[in-house]
């Protein structure tokens, strides 16, 4: 999973970039490295002075509860030391922009595209999708099995900050 979320983390990075809005984009994760209390100390001590804290989970929940209390024993953590938290505003539910419902369509059309043409093929066909999220950048990926034949399909959308 690290990895995935790097990826997804340099991809932000870069098309921020590109954007011409250069600025660092860090990941932390909750219950592996690097862990977002790790993450948000090094970014007070990078000199960040205010953060957007997205979870990859798009819908609010407990579990992005969590991730919010990780943010935030960290940032306790940093005053405690006697140091400047930097400011953190929380997006807590993405689930319903148009741009991540469009994602998940398109990604169920292509499932079911697949899944159908799966089973003229043969008849052991399964379908599976994952959406995975960092920053602004929104990742769906499309597995289909042929037998034992893996089709993948992605899609990348990046919304701008207004929209989130």
């Amino acid at each position: 999973l690290s990895h995935i979320v790097e990826a997804q983390r340099a991809a932000l990075a870069q098309e921020l970039e590109a954007r011409g809005i250069a600025v660092p984009v860090y990941a932390g994760m909750r219950h592996i490295e690097p862990r977002i209390g790790e993450i948000v100390r090094g970014m007070a001590a990078d000199g960040v002075g205010r953060f957007v804290a997205v979870a990859l989970a798009p819908q609010k929940s407990s579990n992005a509860a969590g991730y919010k209390r990780a943010v935030d024993a960290a940032l306790a953590d940093i005053t405690a030391a006697g140091g400047t938290p930097p400011e953190v505003a929380y997006v807590t539910s993405w689930h319903d922009q148009p741009r991540f419902v469009e994602a998940l369509a398109q990604a169920d059309q292509e499932a079911l595209a697949d899944a159908h043409s799966a089973r003229r093929r043969s008849s052991t066909a399964a379908a599976t999708w994952a959406m995975h999220a960092a920053g602004s950048t929104r990742r769906a990926s499309i597995t289909a099995m042929t037998g034992s034949t893996p089709r993948r399909r992605s899609i990348s959308l990046v919304t701008s900050p207004s929209t989130l």
